[in-house]
């Protein structure tokens, strides 16, 4: 087994898998990392009157469950977003990474992947009488951020890696509660190769979670609600779990405090880069993560941070032998509607 190819591989899949399903933690520590390599998506865009181009069909969504547990203090009220069809949103995401992992009796210590920033247009489209928004959606950029202890083959693997999905479109449809639907993407010219499907699947994931879901009775400060959702990675299927506090609520505004795990059976997995003929079976994964989301009910992007820590072991039985493979990771994701700075990059 090539120690280095796993590597790559299992970082763009605890990567999606982080992405995917962090929905807001705390602040984590400003670094001194910076943008070095920007692709930008072409400025140009049909025009708002132009029909969408026709959409890859999407996958079925997730059943997301949203159980209160605790209404909170008087006076309560439905948490209600109210979308505006005259306000286009940008929303950046950083995201910096830190894993370790252990291939049988050999052992790489902690490496630092290379931070992404991307930025991503929201365009509302249309409003229904009951509130639910479609928007469309594009990746304009995607930035490798400058970090002394990222090695240089792992920022090269980034760039190859993400460089096709700027300018990468599509449209979503989001309700009152903050439920994602219908996550659609235009067709890419020629056939995407499995690595690159899978990034557009975890993409998919991570656009679903952009708004929180909010629960469907009246809630005040103190309320406390479970959002149980099932993800799936390139490889792996789990079930996310999180617990969401609202600490702070006014008018429009508020701050939630969210604490989080992601669990998943025992089960066969495929990861990638494995060789044809190898098998690979998890044995445990544990994730778990802490923050805070600040959110505003007339826009659809919040201002979060989530940092999380997983621990993952599999059996991987490649070319007549038989390996235990452990991987170790933190991770740091900040979500803003603000253009960034330099200096506010994450670092886990």
């Amino acid at each position: 087994m090539k120690c280095t190819g796993w590597v790559r591989c299992l970082t763009f899949l605890f990567a999606s898998l982080a992405i995917a399903g962090c929905d807001g933690c705390r602040e984590p520590p400003q670094s001194m990392t910076e943008p070095v390599r920007s692709t930008q998506a072409p400025a140009a865009e049909p025009p708002a009157s132009t029909p969408p181009a026709p959409v890859a069909s999407a996958p079925v969504d997730p059943v997301v469950q949203v159980k209160l547990l605790e209404p909170g203090e008087e006076p309560r009220q439905s948490l209600r977003y109210r979308f505006h069809a005259d306000r286009p949103e940008t929303v950046w995401m950083d995201l910096q990474m830190a894993m370790g992992m252990e291939v049988g009796a050999s052992k790489q210590p902690e490496t630092q992947t290379p931070g992404m920033r991307m930025a991503m247009r929201l365009t509302p489209k249309e409003i229904s009488k009951e509130g639910r928004m479609r928007y469309d959606f594009r990746i304009e950029s995607i930035e490798v951020l400058r970090d002394p202890l990222a090695r240089p083959d792992m920022v090269a693997a980034v760039e190859q890696q993400t460089r096709p999905l700027v300018g990468l479109s599509g449209s979503a449809e989001v309700d009152p509660r903050g439920m994602t639907h219908a996550v659609q993407f235009v067709p890419l010219a020629g056939t995407p190769n499995p690595a690159f499907q899978g990034l557009i699947d975890n993409l998919r994931q991570s656009i679903r979670n952009i708004s929180s879901p909010l629960p469907e009775e009246p809630v005040g400060k103190g309320a406390r609600w479970e959002i149980s959702i099932p993800l799936e990675t390139p490889g792996i299927k789990l079930t996310q779990i999180s617990t969401h506090s609202l600490k702070e609520f006014k008018v429009d505004k508020g701050r939630i405090e969210v604490a989080m795990r992601q669990d998943a059976p025992v089960q066969p997995v495929a990861f990638p880069g494995m060789h044809p003929g190898a098998t690979a079976n998890l044995e445990s994964l544990v994730s778990a993560g802490s923050g805070w989301t600040d959110f505003d009910l007339n826009k659809l992007v919040p201002e979060s941070s989530v940092s999380m820590a997983s621990t993952m072991t599999a059996k991987v039985d490649e070319m007549g032998t038989s390996q235990q493979l452990k991987v170790t990771m933190r991770v740091v994701l900040k979500t803003t509607a603000k253009a960034p700075k330099p200096e506010d990059a994450a670092a886990p």
